[in-house]
């Protein structure tokens, strides 16, 4: 069965973080947001998902992990013509696949799905952001 359980990864402190999490020994990661506030864009999808992984790793049975992040051709746009704020997006997500492969022990125990756009909604937008 499942059980449901929430908690804030940015604001909660690792305890309660932790009392949430328990010990698994395997974590799906579909943690991140959008939007065109910069900070949000970095902590949301990076710093979230550290919270998430490292309060797995902490509970000692972690052998595996997926992580659903962003493709390399999507990436390779934040320099041309994405929005300057979508940069602390992709650096988010890069924080957060290297800390699912350290609380892992490797990159051989960690599935990164890496799609380019995860589309739903009746609409895609660029300003504000819609997938």
């Amino acid at each position: 069965s499942v059980q449901w359980k929430s908690v804030d990864f940015l604001s909660a402190d690792a305890k309660a973080v932790d009392a949430v999490v328990g010990n698994p020994d395997c974590v799906v990661s579909c943690l991140g947001v959008v939007g065109t506030d910069p900070e949000v864009l970095r902590k949301g999808n990076g710093d979230a998902n550290k919270n998430a992984f490292s309060s797995a790793e902490r509970g000692g049975s972690l052998k595996r992990a997926a992580f659903v992040s962003v493709s390399s051709e999507v990436d390779a746009c934040k320099d041309s013509w994405l929005p300057e704020f979508f940069k602390e997006y992709f650096e988010g997500k890069g924080d957060a696949e290297e800390a699912a492969q350290e609380s892992v022990g490797g990159a051989s125990k960690l599935c990164v799905v890496k799609p380019t756009f995860i589309y739903g909604g009746d609409s895609f937008a660029i300003k504000p952001p819609r997938v």
